[in-house]
């Protein structure tokens, strides 16, 4: 049959995709922990998105082009820090970042 795309599913390069890799139960622990979670719209450049973002450990300010130390880590997302780090083969101190992301429909 001839397509247009390819009919295989390829990830790009350097991306991984672990199937199932959180169990049920964990997944309703991060679907309780975010709403708990402020947001606030991503401005870049002077451009307000419609995603609202929050990051623990460091935060990227668009609009000075400067990192800086932010808010410490979620407890609630101690366990989901832990996975990663195991599955990756580093310590836990060594995630310095995580960004929470909310896409509203529309959003772009």
């Amino acid at each position: 049959m001839n397509t247009l795309f390819p009919l295989e599913f390829r990830l790009p390069t350097g991306f991984s995709y672990y199937d199932d890799f959180l169990s049920e139960a964990e997944e309703n622990e991060l679907l309780a922990e975010i709403p708990e979670i402020e947001l606030h719209n991503l401005s870049y450049h002077g451009y307000k998105a419609n995603r609202k973002v929050r990051s623990f450990g460091y935060d990227y300010n668009f609009e000075t082009n400067k990192l800086t130390k932010g808010a410490p880590m979620p407890p609630g997302f101690e366990f989901l820090i832990k996975k990663i780090a195991d599955l990756i083969g580093i310590r836990e101190n060594e995630l310095a970042e995580l960004l929470v992301t909310e896409y509203p429909v529309g959003s772009v």
